[in-house]
């Protein structure tokens, strides 16, 4: 299926062989405060995240991403899940906290579609971060996080600027492999593509398009 992708990325006929996610171009920079209220989450499509494995409609998860010359934006939308633990930490933020607990979102972004090296992004419902390349935790890129949350869900707004992903920002109708699960510790894992599971499964990564 990744060889049928890059044939059918060479020539754009017929149904994709991969599950694809348009990156949306942004026609403004959002505010961001983890309020999904900004002109470009109204333009992005949300993408579900589910598991057929388990019975998780009354806990939905969906992610945005879109982009322009200086970032690649990313929000999330998910309801909380019943028995998690939501409860507030100090503003500090630690870098590469343990998150293993928390319901949180992961981000698998393989720049070069090789399936063997990505990025891995992820944020939890208080907007804190985890991060690392190639499976290494020690890399630590610059990127800007809010969260926002009520009694029944919570949101989270993100940038991070280009440099910190590739030399140059992806031109129109760019191609990247992608993949995103939401993790419910004790409940289950939802993914952007099947199967869901807490570690990646590369060859499953989507096409990430850039418009």
């Amino acid at each position: 299926r990744c060889a049928d992708a890059e044939l059918w990325l060479g020539q754009v006929r017929g149904a994709p062989p991969k599950k694809v996610w348009t990156c949306a171009a942004a026609p403004g920079k959002p505010r961001l405060d983890g309020r999904l209220d900004d002109e470009l989450w109204q333009r992005a499509r949300p993408q579900t995240l589910a598991s057929p494995q388990h019975d998780d409609a009354e806990w939905p998860a969906n992610v945005l991403l879109a982009y322009d010359a200086e970032y690649l934006y990313l929000a999330v939308s998910c309801r909380k899940a019943p028995g998690r633990n939501y409860a507030s930490q100090p503003a500090t933020r630690d870098w590469d906290a343990d998150l293993t607990d928390r319901d949180r979102v992961e981000l698998w972004l393989d720049v070069d579609r090789d399936y063997a090296t990505w990025y891995r992004l992820t944020v939890d419902h208080r907007g804190w971060t985890g991060d690392a390349c190639l499976g290494d935790a020690s890399w630590n890129p610059q990127w800007f996080v809010a969260a926002a949350e009520d009694e029944t869900q919570w949101t989270v707004e993100a940038a991070i600027d280009w440099s910190q992903l590739t030399s140059a920002p992806p031109r129109s109708r760019a191609a990247w492999a992608v993949g995103a699960v939401r993790v419910a510790p004790g409940l289950g894992v939802q993914a952007f593509t099947g199967p869901a599971a807490i570690e990646p499964r590369a060859s499953g990564f989507g096409l990430l398009i850039f418009e």
